[in-house]
């Protein structure tokens, strides 16, 4: 026994010892790649792949300290035989233990925590009825929930009037470049310096910047003033977004009244804000009253699954 704690017989496990290396090193990496992985759900697949990588990971350097420590020649008549390690050693069976609670997490990530989740949606689900599941309001949860947004995006290329849900997409990017404008020159007024918001790189932003960097819910406390003028750093993007979606020679130009393009051509050499939200209005309004009811029809169970 006393040989065995020693590891004397470690040139047998050697096989063992590299493809544990292997894969410690594996899950490290895994575990960064994932990291920029995105998911909508919040104990989806990522949470699942990411939280085992990070479980496996250390389960293996806890062993690997284990193994080393336990095996280290020691005096049994002295203190110097690192008793501490032997004892984690027999309590963890050799390690094995450690194995044993990341396969009962995997199985509880991977099978009991969708089942008690699939179970809760169905209690909830019933509390939805088909006037709040066909009310504005709820639609409005559809339109800010992106999981839904890709359904509606699929439904309105079928029913081909994809530029409604595009405007949507860019309708919030301008809100939340607006935000972004708004939060930078909160930092350039506290710091004293409001000059400092002019050497900020508006137009150097992508898109995807821009969505990962503020979610709805970040907004929640912002509002705007809808008759401001547009900041001179955020123009190119209100002018981008004008020549797609409102001008007549538009790549995606939205079917609106006559009156609110006329009224937003006008505004433009001088834009608000909220130049848009009219138009906005008319949009929603569109794909509530065209592709929302196809989702229901389609999708019903998922859409109540999804905002539960």
């Amino acid at each position: 026994m006393l040989s065995l704690k020693k590891n004397e017989g470690r040139p047998l496990f050697i096989i063992v010892q590299i493809f544990g290396g292997i894969y410690t090193f594996l899950s490290f990496v895994m575990t960064i790649l994932l990291t920029f992985v995105k998911d909508a759900n919040v104990f989806g697949v990522k949470f699942e792949c990411l939280s085992t990588c990070i479980l496996i990971f250390i389960a293996n350097v806890i062993n690997v300290i284990l193994q080393v420590n336990a095996s280290i020649d020691y005096d049994v008549n002295t203190n110097n035989h690192r008793r501490m390690y032997l004892d984690l050693f027999e309590s963890t069976k050799g390690g094995k233990i450690l194995f044993t609670f990341v396969s009962i997490y995997m199985l509880f990530t991977s099978i009991t925590l969708p089942l008690i989740h699939y179970y809760k949606s169905r209690k909830t689900n019933r509390k939805f009825n088909k006037a709040e599941l066909y009310s504005k309001e709820l639609f409005n949860k559809v339109l800010n929930t992106p999981v839904l947004i890709n359904e509606l995006r699929n439904i309105s290329v079928k029913e081909f009037s994809a530029e409604n849900v595009l405007f949507w997409e860019n309708y919030q990017v301008l809100q939340k470049l607006n935000y972004r404008y708004y939060c930078e020159y909160k930092k350039a007024e506290e710091s004293g310096d409001i000059r400092l918001i002019d050497d900020y790189d508006f137009e150097g932003l992508d898109q995807e910047q821009i969505q990962a960097a503020y979610t709805t819910s970040a907004m929640d406390n912002y509002s705007y003033n809808p008759n401001a003028q547009v900041p001179k750093g955020l123009l190119p993007y209100y002018e981008r977004f004008f020549k797609n979606f409102i001008d007549d020679n538009g790549i995606a130009t939205v079917n609106i009244s006559s009156q609110t393009i006329r009224q937003i051509a006008s505004e433009m050499p001088l834009p608000t804000i909220g130049i848009f939200d009219n138009a906005k209005e008319e949009v929603v309004e569109l794909m509530y009253t065209s592709i929302y009811p196809i989702l229901l029809k389609n999708n019903e169970k998922y859409v109540k699954e999804t905002l539960c």
